[in-house]
Protein backbone atom coordinates (compact mmCIF):
# COMPACT_ATOMS: atom_id res chain seq x y z
CA UNK A 1 0.00 0.00 0.00
CA UNK A 2 1.32 3.45 -0.84
CA UNK A 3 2.00 6.06 1.79
CA UNK A 4 -0.73 8.64 2.40
CA UNK A 5 0.25 12.17 1.42
CA UNK A 6 -1.29 15.49 2.48
CA UNK A 7 -0.69 19.06 1.41
CA UNK A 8 -1.09 21.50 4.28
CA UNK A 9 -1.92 24.89 2.77
CA UNK A 10 -2.01 27.89 5.10
CA UNK A 11 -0.40 31.33 4.81
CA UNK A 12 0.32 31.26 8.58
CA UNK A 13 3.48 29.13 8.94
CA UNK A 14 2.77 28.38 12.63
CA UNK A 15 -0.70 26.99 11.86
CA UNK A 16 0.61 25.07 8.86
CA UNK A 17 3.26 23.50 11.08
CA UNK A 18 0.63 22.60 13.69
CA UNK A 19 -1.68 20.97 11.12
CA UNK A 20 1.26 19.08 9.55
CA UNK A 21 2.33 17.81 12.99
CA UNK A 22 -1.19 16.51 13.67
CA UNK A 23 -1.29 14.68 10.34
CA UNK A 24 2.18 13.18 10.78
CA UNK A 25 1.12 11.85 14.18
CA UNK A 26 -1.64 9.83 12.47
CA UNK A 27 0.82 8.47 9.91
CA UNK A 28 0.37 10.84 6.98
CA UNK A 29 3.33 12.29 5.10
CA UNK A 30 2.93 16.05 4.70
CA UNK A 31 4.24 19.02 2.83
CA UNK A 32 3.41 22.51 4.05
CA UNK A 33 2.87 25.39 1.62
CA UNK A 34 2.19 29.06 2.38
CA UNK A 35 1.32 30.31 -1.09
CA UNK A 36 -1.55 29.42 -3.41
CA UNK A 37 0.53 29.42 -6.58
CA UNK A 38 3.10 27.09 -4.98
CA UNK A 39 0.22 24.79 -4.10
CA UNK A 40 -0.97 24.52 -7.70
CA UNK A 41 2.59 23.80 -8.83
CA UNK A 42 3.01 21.05 -6.22
CA UNK A 43 -0.34 19.51 -7.14
CA UNK A 44 0.83 19.27 -10.76
CA UNK A 45 3.77 17.17 -9.51
CA UNK A 46 1.99 14.92 -7.02
CA UNK A 47 -1.67 14.13 -6.34
CA UNK A 48 -2.39 14.39 -2.59
CA UNK A 49 -4.75 12.12 -0.68
CA UNK A 50 -5.74 15.04 1.54
CA UNK A 51 -5.48 18.83 1.37
CA UNK A 52 -5.99 21.05 4.40
CA UNK A 53 -6.79 24.40 2.86
CA UNK A 54 -7.01 27.94 4.17
CA UNK A 55 -9.19 30.06 1.91
CA UNK A 56 -7.32 33.35 2.43
CA UNK A 57 -4.08 32.63 0.56
CA UNK A 58 -1.63 34.94 -1.23
CA UNK A 59 -1.33 34.97 -5.05
CA UNK A 60 -3.91 32.22 -5.70
CA UNK A 61 -6.86 32.04 -3.32
CA UNK A 62 -7.91 28.90 -1.50
CA UNK A 63 -11.26 29.12 -3.29
CA UNK A 64 -9.48 28.98 -6.66
CA UNK A 65 -7.37 26.03 -5.47
CA UNK A 66 -10.51 24.23 -4.32
CA UNK A 67 -12.19 24.81 -7.69
CA UNK A 68 -9.07 23.54 -9.49
CA UNK A 69 -9.06 20.36 -7.40
CA UNK A 70 -12.70 19.63 -8.16
CA UNK A 71 -12.36 20.44 -11.88
CA UNK A 72 -9.47 18.02 -12.46
CA UNK A 73 -10.28 14.30 -12.59
CA UNK A 74 -6.79 13.43 -11.29
CA UNK A 75 -8.02 14.64 -7.89
CA UNK A 76 -11.19 12.51 -7.85
CA UNK A 77 -10.10 10.80 -4.61
CA UNK A 78 -8.44 13.82 -3.01
CA UNK A 79 -10.23 14.90 0.16
CA UNK A 80 -10.28 18.61 1.03
CA UNK A 81 -10.59 19.92 4.56
CA UNK A 82 -11.09 23.69 4.45
CA UNK A 83 -9.80 25.30 7.65
CA UNK A 84 -10.54 29.01 7.64
CA UNK A 85 -11.16 31.98 9.92
CA UNK A 86 -13.61 33.47 7.42
CA UNK A 87 -17.10 32.58 8.60
CA UNK A 88 -18.71 34.39 5.64
CA UNK A 89 -16.69 32.43 3.11
CA UNK A 90 -17.09 29.12 4.94
CA UNK A 91 -20.89 29.35 4.70
CA UNK A 92 -20.75 30.04 0.96
CA UNK A 93 -22.82 27.28 -0.72
CA UNK A 94 -20.10 26.78 -3.36
CA UNK A 95 -17.49 26.12 -0.67
CA UNK A 96 -19.83 23.79 1.20
CA UNK A 97 -20.49 21.89 -2.04
CA UNK A 98 -16.84 21.60 -3.12
CA UNK A 99 -15.13 20.87 0.21
CA UNK A 100 -15.41 17.54 2.00
CA UNK A 101 -15.34 19.39 5.32
CA UNK A 102 -15.25 23.02 6.48
CA UNK A 103 -13.83 23.91 9.89
CA UNK A 104 -13.76 27.42 11.34
CA UNK A 105 -10.58 28.55 13.12
CA UNK A 106 -9.67 28.17 15.85
CA UNK A 107 -9.64 24.39 15.61
CA UNK A 108 -8.23 21.86 18.03
CA UNK A 109 -5.53 19.29 17.48
CA UNK A 110 -8.15 16.57 18.01
CA UNK A 111 -10.57 18.02 15.43
CA UNK A 112 -7.94 18.00 12.70
CA UNK A 113 -6.76 14.51 13.64
CA UNK A 114 -10.25 13.00 13.83
CA UNK A 115 -11.54 14.59 10.66
CA UNK A 116 -8.38 13.76 8.70
CA UNK A 117 -8.80 10.11 9.66
CA UNK A 118 -12.43 10.11 8.58
CA UNK A 119 -11.76 11.85 5.27
CA UNK A 120 -8.92 9.50 4.40
CA UNK A 121 -11.07 6.50 5.22
CA UNK A 122 -13.62 7.93 2.78
CA UNK A 123 -10.86 8.33 0.19
CA UNK A 124 -9.80 4.70 0.53
CA UNK A 125 -13.33 3.35 0.22
CA UNK A 126 -14.28 5.63 -2.68
CA UNK A 127 -11.47 4.30 -4.87
CA UNK A 128 -13.61 1.26 -5.47
CA UNK A 129 -16.32 3.49 -6.94
CA UNK A 130 -14.05 5.74 -8.98
CA UNK A 131 -15.11 5.40 -12.63
CA UNK A 132 -11.56 6.35 -13.67
CA UNK A 133 -10.11 3.18 -12.10
CA UNK A 134 -10.26 0.00 -14.11
CA UNK A 135 -12.99 -2.21 -12.65
CA UNK A 136 -10.65 -5.14 -12.28
CA UNK A 137 -8.13 -3.02 -10.37
CA UNK A 138 -10.74 -1.57 -8.03
CA UNK A 139 -12.67 -4.70 -7.16
CA UNK A 140 -10.75 -7.77 -6.07
CA UNK A 141 -11.78 -10.73 -8.17
CA UNK A 142 -12.64 -13.94 -6.40
CA UNK A 143 -11.12 -17.09 -7.82
CA UNK A 144 -13.39 -18.74 -10.36
CA UNK A 145 -14.95 -22.02 -9.35
CA UNK A 146 -14.64 -24.71 -11.95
Amino acid sequence: MSELFALVVDDDPALGHLFATVLREVGITTETLTDGTQTLTKMAERVPDLVTLDLQMPRTSGVDILREIRADERFFNTRVMVITASSQTSYNPDIQELADLVLLKPVTFEQVSNFAGRLLHMAKTSKATNPLINEQEAIPQSPSKS
